[in-house]
């Protein structure tokens, strides 16, 4: 069963590696959002699906369970898991080549959702200065765990990173609108 015009494929290829399955893919998310209204919450992550053979955009991860396959980012909702909207990593582009992957997907993810008001939940990863503020232009809010090693988080704020803390030790930082230890 084929689900393109191989014709065109070849023209296609060229800014997208996965020109064969895109036009279904895109069709299914189309989908997914239309009979379901998300909650206020939607979270980003990534998935490993376990797969040997050949594509573009195979991945190995050594972390991951199956520690080969094929990436694919989601935006599901919080509370019920159902999935809104999902990219298939397709491997580098030299064409496309994205300095700040993370930053792309997450946009990329809730784009049918800019304007909405939500939250958007993500892990280390795809945490950013740089993701919250493009969010926010977009009216939606970023929740997320950030690497004490990252560029933009402030020395004074790397120290306290390290120590253990209590809950009740946390104060707000209005300037820099962050939560401090």
């Amino acid at each position: 069963m084929r689900f393109d015009n191989t014709l065109t494929r070849n023209d296609r290829i060229v800014s997208d590696k996965l020109a064969a399955f895109s036009e279904i893919w895109m069709l299914s998310n189309n989908v997914l959002r239309k009979y379901f209204v998300p909650e206020c919450d939607i979270t980003c992550d990534e998935q490993l699906v376990g797969f040997r053979g050949k594509t573009p955009g195979w991945t190995y991860m050594p972390k991951k369970p199956r520690k080969y396959g094929v990436k694919i980012f989601w935006a599901a909702g919080s509370n019920t898991g159902f999935a809104l909207n999902a990219i298939i990593y397709g491997g580098r582009n030299s064409t496309n080549q994205q300095k700040n992957l993370a930053h792309y997907i997450v946009m990329e993810l809730m784009s049918p959702f800019f304007g909405s008001g939500r939250n958007v939940i993500v892990d280390n990863y795809f945490t950013s200065h740089q993701l919250a503020v493009s969010l926010l232009s977009k009216s939606l809010t970023l929740l997320g765990t950030i690497r004490h090693h990252r560029k933009e988080v402030p020395e004074c704020f790397k120290t306290s990173l390290r120590k253990t803390v209590n809950s009740s030790d946390f104060l707000f930082d209005h300037k820099h609108g962050i939560f401090l230890a």
